[in-house]
């Protein structure tokens, strides 16, 4: 079987499964991580804002809408947070909203 047939099979069966979609988007997470990550101060926070951009734009993360959500939470509140005790604070408060079983 020469290259160009299985490509011609192959490819209907990956554009209907979630493969192509999963594909990195390295620009939204540029824009991720320019809106978001370099105007904090604190490195904590602004860690946890990248970890949050790698996971909304990650190749590999087909995330749920909870967890879509909870990350998305976590970018928000990245803005009015300046240290690690309010790091903490509003990461347990968008558990809450986006994760909690109850």
């Amino acid at each position: 079987m020469n290259i160009k047939k299985l490509i011609t099979l192959a490819f209907p069966l990956l554009a209907s499964s979630n493969v192509l979609a999963s594909i990195p988007d390295e620009k939204s997470y540029d824009q991720c991580v320019s809106q978001y990550v370099y105007p904090i101060e604190d490195k904590a926070v602004a860690r946890e804002a990248k970890h949050a951009c790698s996971e909304l734009h990650d190749s590999y993360s087909l995330l749920g809408d909870d967890d879509t959500n909870y990350y998305q939470c976590i970018l928000d509140g990245s803005a009015t947070v300046n240290n690690v005790i309010a790091l903490r604070e509003m990461k347990k408060s968008c558990e809450q909203k986006y994760r909690s079983l109850w």
